[in-house]
């Protein structure tokens, strides 16, 4: 097997498919998720700045049984990773594949951690991705560790970490059914790049622009804060993600 084919061999044994991975960026280079409009809240969120932004005040801690699910993709969401080194890596992983090690370098988004830190504060959180579980689980307890370390946590901010297997696959597309999770979705909301990914629940997603370590000044996880801080309080979250126009396919067969 040739060093390409290989590297498509693996792609597709980790992401699901270097054909979804490609999709991914397709359908989702637009503009940050807060560049949406939301009037019942209130508030315009506009496109990235040129530097990052102090972030304003927020809401105390939401106690745990009043919490609603955030669930939150990996890949081009949180973190971007490649074979190949591209600029000094945040971390690397090495993930075991046809009797051999390949080595994943993979870099944080820009605000991951405080973004992390904060919805921990406000939601259960939950990692549902359509990667294998040798790959993400290291990055998922790297970027918890990290969080930890940085705000002084004492417990995982992490309550449940879902799979491959957990997704629905059709047509050669993997579909993430957030009813698995919590069947009462007034309080799920999801935020992925991908529109296949959330192509069932449409109405509980927040899309967000893929990132490919390819903006170290990206605002999208920073922007979403207030948001979603917003979005805790709300009885229904239908009732406003609902709202924007979906960038989603149409009709997944």
């Amino acid at each position: 097997m040739d060093k390409e084919n290989a590297r498509k061999k693996l792609s597709d044994y980790l992401y699901g498919s270097s054909v979804g991975r490609f999709s991914r960026a397709l359908y989702s280079g637009t503009t940050c998720a807060t560049s949406f409009v939301f009037t019942s809240l209130g508030s315009l969120y506009k496109g990235r700045a040129s530097a990052p932004k102090p972030l304003p005040s927020f809401s105390e801690p939401i106690p745990a049984s009043k919490r609603k699910v955030l669930v939150l993709d990996l890949d081009e969401t949180l973190i971007h990773s490649m074979m190949e080194e591209s600029g000094k890596p945040d971390f690397q992983i090495d993930v075991p594949f046809d009797k051999q090690s390949c080595v994943y370098y993979v870099y944080q988004r820009p605000s991951v951690f405080q973004f992390l830190y904060m919805m921990s504060q406000w939601y259960t959180l939950v990692i549902f991705t359509a990667s294998v579980s040798e790959y993400a689980d290291p990055i998922i307890d790297w970027l918890e560790g990290q969080v930890m370390a940085k705000y002084g946590l004492a417990s995982e901010i992490f309550s449940k970490r879902l799979y491959r297997e957990s997704c629905t696959y059709r047509n050669g597309v993997f579909m993430k059914d957030l009813s698995i999770i919590n069947p009462d979705l007034s309080k799920v909301i999801l935020v992925d790049n991908s529109p296949f990914s959330y192509a069932i629940n449409q109405r509980n997603a927040v899309p967000i622009k893929t990132w490919m370590n390819d903006d170290p000044y990206d605002e999208c996880l920073s922007d979403l804060i207030p948001f979603l801080d917003a979005l805790s309080g709300v009885e229904d979250v239908r009732s406003i993600l609902g709202l924007r126009s979906s960038t989603s396919p149409k009709t997944i067969a």
